[in-house]
């Protein structure tokens, strides 16, 4: 008997093929064992359909005869021309960009670094200490002039540090 690796290997030869890596071989029996399983599934469907548990010469027939047919297959594999066309087609339409660009962010009040408070306008806080509630706040500018001060004064009383 025939060995399946003899039947892959006979089938290269048909098409010519003298030079090929031996995983080759595995991969056309892969092909061919999927093939026939195909066929049979297809076979043993067709025998269901007419009411029969046996596969006929007829019923395996049908079956090429319908795999061999356009579009029989679940997936067909389009040819390369019409992948360029579709691409075509697809690229040739602009990308939808929303308003605004770079990351997209939910609104202001649902962002994690949004602010949890709102600052008072500065007239509320001067009303708010005439009636005892807050004192004012130094004035930012005021308290740097102050330690600046301060900081000179020290210098001038003890001297540059020692280096």
């Amino acid at each position: 008997m025939v060995s399946e690796e003899a039947i892959a290997q006979a089938l290269l030869a048909s098409l010519n093929v003298d030079k090929y890596e031996p995983g080759v071989v595995g991969v056309v029996l892969e092909q061919m064992h999927r093939a026939a399983q195909a066929i049979l599934s297809d076979s043993r469907d067709a025998a269901l359909h007419a009411g029969r548990d046996v596969i006929t010469v007829e019923d395996v027939q049908l079956a090429d005869d319908l795999a061999r047919e356009d579009n029989y297959s679940a997936s067909p594999v389009p040819s390369r021309d019409a992948m360029f066309q579709v691409a075509k087609i697809v690229n040739a339409q602009p990308i939808k960009l929303d308003d605004g660009h770079g990351l997209r962010l939910p609104p202001k009040e649902y962002q994690l670094t949004a602010r949890a408070f709102q600052l008072a306008p500065a007239d509320n806080l001067s009303r708010a200490s005439n009636n005892g509630a807050r004192p004012t706040p130094p004035n930012a500018s005021a308290v740097l002039s102050a330690a600046a001060a301060s900081f000179a004064a020290g210098m001038a009383a003890t001297g540059p540090p020692a280096a």
